[in-house]
Parts: C-alpha cells; sequence; structure tokens
C-alpha cells in the first residue's frame, strides 16, 4: 500500500467516524513520547500488517485498553513485551521487512495515541486471528471481527 494511499484511507476514517469514547476511555496523548510510537508502531506492524486500517487501529486500542486496566503493564511497551501476550514477540526475527507497511504503522500509532483515530466503543482486551482457536477465546466474549481478527472482551 502506498504512502498516499494509507493516508487517504486514514482520513477517510477520520471524516467518516463518529468519534466517540471508548469503555477504558479516550487515548488522547498530546505529544506521544518516541518509544510508545516505536512500540505501539511495531505492534500494529507485527499484529495487523496488511490488515484495513480499521483493523489496525483495533490492535492499537487492544494494547491501550490493556494499558488502562493496569493488569497488563504500567507502559505500552510493557503491556506488549508482557509475557505470552503478543506472539511476535517469542520470535527470533522480529526485522521489520517492509518499509512502506512499517511507516503505516507508525502513522497509525500515532493518531490513535494523540486521540486522532479510534474505534468508539471498542472495549476489547484480546484477538486472534481466524487461523487458530486459542482455548483461552471459548471464556472470552467476541465484539467484533475485523478482516482477519476476532477480538473479545
Amino acid at each position: 500500500m502506498n504512502k498516499i494511499r494509507l493516508t487517504t484511507l486514514v482520513l477517510a476514517l477520520l471524516v467518516t467516524m463518529k468519534l466517540g469514547q471508548a469503555e477504558y476511555g479516550t487515548f488522547s496523548i498530546v505529544q506521544p513520547k518516541p518509544q510508545d510510537v516505536a512500540c505501539l508502531a511495531k505492534n500494529i506492524y507485527m499484529e495487523a500488517r496488511g490488515e484495513p486500517v480499521e483493523g489496525q487501529i483495533a490492535v492499537a486500542q487492544v494494547t491501550l485498553n490493556r494499558l488502562n486496566t493496569g493488569s497488563f503493564g504500567s507502559t505500552i511497551c510493557k503491556v506488549i513485551y508482557a509475557k505470552s501476550q503478543f506472539s511476535w514477540t517469542n520470535e527470533k526475527s522480529k526485522k521489520l521487512k517492509n518499509n512502506k507497511e512499517w511507516e503505516g504503522s507508525v502513522a497509525i500509532a500515532t493518531a490513535v495515541l494523540k486521540g486522532s483515530i479510534h474505534l468508539p466503543k471498542f472495549s476489547a482486551l484480546y484477538y486472534h486471528t481466524r487461523q487458530v482457536k486459542p482455548y483461552w477465546a471459548k471464556a472470552k466474549i467476541k465484539v467484533a471481527v475485523i478482516a482477519n481478527h476476532i477480538f473479545y472482551t
């Protein structure tokens, strides 16, 4: 996806979404810390690159919803790198292979952290792809299916 197309998609979301309050609160950091943007962007990239922008925003919001509960870690990076929370953190190779997708992930992470974009009333704390059936999913409440991901509270 080229940079212009991604920018157009993000702007379209801003225009068409009803920006409301998420169940766990809105996420608005005027000037996010570079390490928060980097960690959140890497999680978006590793978990949802190639997914629609809405799915990438949802992955970002799951991370922030987890942060806001206080049960998964005290910073964005700690939430992402907590043991067994995001499967990509267990992989040896964590290299970024696509610059355009990385730039898109950074743009989405920044916009979500600044509160410019988010999915209204999106309370999910967990998700997985359609290709897997984790043992824990039966005990959760499904709240959304976005592209290749199923989201739960």
